[in-house]
């Protein structure tokens, strides 16, 4: 009876075996999918094995070192997306850049300070003027408008988030479940596995093996319990709900796709406040000295552009007209000399006091170039990030993939297995047979 309960313990171990090899080749292509492996220990009354369970294949500090760099290179990637579309407002493929615009202006003065009576010239200086003025408002409300749109798009990613959230905690309640009937869970971590890497690549988020999830050190899933992120406020803040009341995020906290949005659209709305404080600081100059002069009419104080309280887009002064433009100093139509002073502010050091001792053409460029470094560094660390994720997803899948020759070579052994223990228990039948037949 031994030998035969030997040979029977084998067979079901080496069914279980190849029904685990057989999974494992149907799903070697199935993305997150992890190899099996039957677990066997002696039986308790030493007749034969058992099946204790089904393995998982894992790699736990693997799978966290790929998602905190799949993170960064959705952080990075968000970034770059956002703040590369700000880029194409500063130099527009057609012209028409804020430092071209007003080197323009600057140049229509000194054309008329050699010819302050000339009315083409003047209308030239107007509509010089009007263009730098619309221009600061185009630049500003396309760059606002990036940002806007950058951020409608948040809800959605965070609403993706708290459906994975959800999702995870239920896993966790199903494969509690599954463990204490003595099931295979492999399948179920699995899919718990790809929904916290998914909040990884949204959030910046970390998962452990139990299956809770942190952000910035705050609790997102704890066991069967899950709690949102809620979008806040036109300022786009993110905070967790928890059972004792919201608590709102550091954006330095929050990583992934919706890490890098929000900083993309800070990032953005920055860009637009220096723009609009380096063009009001140079405006500002330009109404100083237009407004010491003279126009063709004689009036004079007159300011050339009107500048808002607070950093933002200027227009250009309604009352201003080609005889207003104050090309004289001395009220005499045939001095240009105000109008030779506006063209060398074109040269002047520090005319915007936030941009220490550059000049207007100087700090655009400065503007210019920082925002550059950022879109750039953004997308090197976006391919660094998902270079060294990918070369780390590769050594996972060493450890924890299915190699189909190898799960056919063990088919053959299992099959083998599979007769022996067969040949085992019909070998304990002939036996019992002889005995029976030997004492009648």
């Amino acid at each position: 009876m031994s030998v035969s309960s030997i040979g029977l313990s084998g067979i079901r171990a080496a069914e279980a075996q190849l029904q685990t090899a057989a999974a494992n080749i149907a799903n070697a292509n199935v993305q997150g999918y992890s190899l099996e492996t039957v677990q066997l220990v002696p039986d308790g009354d030493g007749a034969g094995v058992r099946v204790s369970g089904i393995q998982r294949a894992s790699a736990p500090f693997l799978s966290r070192e790929i998602n905190a760099d799949s993170a960064s290179a959705a952080f990075n990637a968000a970034l770059f997306q956002v703040t590369n579309s700000a880029q194409a407002i500063l130099s527009p493929s057609g012209g028409g850049d804020i430092s071209g615009l007003l080197q323009n202006l600057f140049n229509m003065f000194e054309s008329l300070s050699a010819s302050p009576e000339d009315t083409v010239i003047r209308q030239q200086v107007v509509s010089a003027a009007q263009q730098f003025a619309d221009a600061s408002v185009i630049v500003t409300n396309s760059l606002r408008g990036v940002a806007e749109t950058s951020a409608a798009g948040l809800s959605e990613l965070v609403g993706e988030a708290n459906s994975a959230l959800r999702q995870v905690a239920d896993l966790n309640r199903q494969i509690a479940a599954v463990r204490s009937s003595g099931g295979n869970f492999g399948p179920l971590e699995d899919q718990r596995d790809q929904l916290i890497a998914t909040i990884a690549a949204l959030t910046g988020a970390e998962g452990d093996v139990q299956g809770d999830v942190s952000l910035g050190g705050i609790p997102l899933v704890s066991g069967t319990d899950s709690y949102s992120l809620v979008l806040t406020g036109s300022s786009s803040t993110i905070s967790i709900d928890l059972p004792g009341g919201p608590i709102q995020l550091p954006s330095e906290a929050i990583g992934g796709t919706i890490g890098g949005t929000l900083a993309g659209v800070e990032q953005v709305l920055s860009l637009a406040q220096k723009i609009n404080i380096l063009i009001d600081s140079t405006s500002a100059a330009i109404n100083s000295v237009h407004a010491s002069g003279f126009g063709l009419d004689g009036s004079s104080g007159n300011a050339l552009f009107t500048i808002p309280a607070t950093p933002g887009p200027i227009a250009i002064n309604s009352a201003i007209g080609p005889d207003q433009i104050a090309a004289s100093s001395r009220g005499m139509p045939g001095d240009g000399s105000n109008a030779g002073s506006i063209a060398r502010l074109s040269s002047q050091q520090g005319i915007a006091p936030a941009f220490g001792l550059s000049t207007a053409s100087q700090a655009w460029g400065q503007i210019v170039a920082a925002f550059g470094e950022v879109v750039k560094g953004a997308n090197d660390s976006s391919r660094q990030s998902q270079a060294a994720a990918q070369a780390l997803e590769n050594f996972r899948s060493s450890i924890t993939g299915v190699s189909i020759n190898e799960q056919l070579a063990l088919i053959l052994q299992y099959e083998n297995e599979l007769q022996a223990s067969g040949r085992v228990v019909a070998a304990a039948s002939d036996m019992i047979s002889f005995l029976i037949q030997t004492l009648q």
